[in-house]
C-alpha cells in the first residue's frame, strides 16, 4: 500500500474521505451579474491601518476608516467584481454622523449661557 500525499486523509475507522466539494460549499454574497453564490474576497487586497496614524489620531481614525471602507467580492464563475459596504461600515457611518451632530449642536447651542 503506497501513500499518496495529495489524497485526503481517511479516519482510522474506515470512514469515507471528505469530499472536495465540501471545502467549496461555503456560500458567499450572490453575484450581481450571474446570480452565483460562488463568490469570495480577494485576501491579497486586505490592508491594515497604519500604527502611527492610529496613535496620532486615536479611535476616531478607525471610525472614519471603517465608515468609508468598501469590500470587494469576486465571482469565481464569471469574474465580476462586486463592491459593497458591510454592516460594520454602515454602523460606523451612523456613529460618525451622530458624533458630528453632537458637535454641531454643542457649537450652536453652547453660547446660550451668556
Amino acid at each position: 500500500m503506497s501513500i499518496n500525499p495529495y489524497d485526503t486523509p481517511q479516519a482510522d475507522r474506515g470512514e469515507p474521505p471528505v469530499a472536495a466539494a465540501s471545502a467549496t460549499s461555503i456560500k458567499g454574497r450572490p453575484c450581481t451579474a450571474c446570480g452565483s453564490v460562488n463568490t469570495g474576497r480577494d485576501l491579497l487586497t486586505h490592508t491594515r491601518p497604519n500604527l502611527l496614524y492610529v496613535l496620532l489620531f486615536g479611535w476616531i481614525s478607525l471610525l472614519i476608516r471603517g465608515a468609508f471602507a468598501m469590500r470587494t467580492d469576486r465571482c469565481r464563475d464569471c469574474g465580476t467584481l462586486n463592491r459593497y459596504k458591510s454592516a460594520g461600515s454602515w454602523l460606523a457611518l451612523i456613529f460618525l454622523i451622530l458624533i458630528a451632530l453632537q458637535i454641531a449642536v454643542a457649537l450652536v447651542y453652547g453660547d446660550l449661557s451668556q
